[in-house]
């Protein structure tokens, strides 16, 4: 069994590796982005902070998964949730061009919110899950991001029971599952002024 400086080397070889093989050819190969996921994913999981840099390194990546994965370990709860990441995930959320980076940018935004009922949060929150110029996918993470900013239950939304709102493919759909009249309380009671 390998000990943990060993894993570190090992995943901060594939890190490079993929770095490398980015700026030399434009794009990882497909086993190499394979195994750089793997890696990001397991460095999130087990919280190896001595590698945010070389993590870093890789969100410029023209790899869409590989990028979303990157999102995901910088910046996601169940990842290393890097404070002077969430920015960063902002940013992405309303600048990259694919439309599942967005979303996990938007994720890992929203999460570094987690319970603190911040109004500014919730009023674009509430935009986002308002227009349906987004996609359905944006829309129905807007409103789990509700519910977990503002730390309120809902009788209407279980995350851990709710998979049928990853089933919806129409914002009609997506409509009619949302208890408006809730989403509206919470709003109304935290960031009042996203009526406005």
């Amino acid at each position: 069994m390998q000990s943990r400086n060993e894993e570190i080397e090992v995943f901060r070889k594939t890190l490079k590796l993929a770095k490398t093989d980015l700026y030399q050819n434009g794009k990882c190969n497909v086993e190499l982005s394979c195994d750089t996921v793997d890696v990001l994913s397991l460095i999130g999981k087990e919280k190896i902070y001595e590698l945010s840099r070389e993590v870093y390194d890789l969100l410029d990546s023209s790899d869409e998964v590989v990028r979303g994965t990157v999102v995901e370990t910088l910046g996601a709860s169940t990842g290393l949730s890097l404070p002077e990441f969430k920015e960063i995930a902002y940013k992405m959320w309303l600048q990259d061009e694919d439309a599942d980076v967005r979303e996990a940018a938007l994720i890992a935004w929203a999460s570094y919110y987690h319970g603190t009922k911040n109004p500014k949060v919730l009023k674009i929150l509430y935009k986002i899950l308002m227009d349906e110029t987004y996609p359905v996918e944006h829309r129905r993470t807007a409103m789990q991001s509700i519910f977990l900013v503002s730390n309120e239950p809902s009788n209407f939304y279980d995350p851990f029971k709710s998979r049928n709102f990853y089933m919806l493919s129409s914002h009609a759909e997506l409509n009619q599952k949302i208890d408006w009249n809730e989403i509206k309380a919470i709003i109304k009671k935290y960031a009042p002024d996203a009526f406005l």
